[in-house]
């Protein structure tokens, strides 16, 4: 064979490998600041292989990442969902940035309200049945590739939800719901709820002379008999209803420094009743209720916040 062959031979099977292995620019490539999808599917907003506009999936909520970002599993699979219209609080203060949330410049204050956020969502949503539903007007997916959904939870659209307690903000991109949702923050904002009962001129949130519910933890007994983690009902909090007005305290929330948080059902203190929230698991009878938790209340010191069903801080306790 001469070397005149050999040569054209070797130039075939050159461009032949390069026909069938074409250098690609999106497989596996994650941009530093985006996050990889849970998916390997091309980001597209306006189509998806396995999912359909306007039509509700059930799933299960596998993990919360933060107060507007959830992984579910649907049909085996674990999708990243980002709860579409609403925007939570960043949970760390360097991550925040200033007038985000209108006129608040104090990035710990908005760090407060994310992990406060992310808590609630997880006491709402971890391990719980939801239905998620895609909106045609924002497409399938938001620019770093995560879905874009609404989430339903018994009923009800968690991400207006998280609008109406104040633990976040309308995030302007065209969606059907954006007219509804803007009102739900307004009236928030108007109201005084959850992260906008604060004060620009002192850049604090309202203090306790500005509140006239005289509903008072006193007492907390944060150290359980034994070890904590295997007694959390040794850890409990006593409320009290100080006033001489009945009070509901349906959707009102305890939480310590750390963000856990803990919902009151629809119980009524009368004037002078207590009612006592064990850390752990129990029946809810009367006066007592329980958690669900384990150990919450740190034995080297820790704070408790009491907040009415509008997110207003009504008391706390310092030990």
């Amino acid at each position: 064979m001469n070397v005149r062959l050999v040569l054209l031979l070797a130039i075939t099977v050159l461009l032949t490998c390069c026909v069938q292995n074409p250098v690609s620019h999106n497989q596996n490539f994650t941009h530093p600041n985006h996050e990889r999808n849970y998916t390997n599917f091309h980001v597209n907003s306006t189509s998806s292989p396995q999912f359909k506009f306007s039509k509700k999936y059930r799933a299960r909520v596998v993990k919360v990442v933060d107060g507007d970002t959830i992984d579910v599993e649907i049909g085996g699979k674990v999708y990243r969902i980002r709860l579409l219209g609403v925007d939570c609080p960043e949970t760390s203060a360097s991550r925040n940035k200033p007038y985000e949330y209108d006129d608040i410049t104090d990035l710990n204050y908005l760090a407060k309200w994310g992990a406060r956020a992310k808590e609630f969502a997880r006491s709402e949503l971890y391990n719980r049945t939801v239905y998620v539903e895609f909106d045609k007007m924002a497409g399938f997916r938001g620019e770093f590739g995560r879905y874009l959904a609404y989430v339903y939870v018994n009923g009800t659209d968690f991400n207006a939800l998280l609008l109406k307690k104040g633990l976040a903000r309308v995030y302007v991109d065209h969606f059907s719901k954006e007219q509804e949702y803007i009102k739900l923050e307004n009236y928030a904002r108007e109201h005084g709820i959850g992260l906008w009962n604060y004060s620009t001129s002192t850049g604090t949130a309202i203090t306790q002379s500005t509140r006239t519910t005289r509903v008072k933890i006193t007492y907390i007994h944060y150290n359980a008999p034994g070890n904590d983690w295997k007694n959390p009902n040794g850890e409990y909090v006593v409320i009290r209803n100080c006033g001489n007005t009945t009070v509901n305290m349906n959707g009102w929330t305890l939480e310590d420094k750390a963000g856990h948080t803990f919902t009151f059902p629809n119980i009524t203190l009368h004037p002078n009743e207590t009612v006592t929230v064990h850390s752990g698991e129990g029946v809810d009878r009367d006066h007592v209720l329980y958690w669900g938790d384990g150990a919450i209340w740190n034995n080297n010191g820790d704070t408790a916040y009491l907040y009415d069903s509008r997110g207003r801080l009504v008391d706390t306790y310092t030990y």
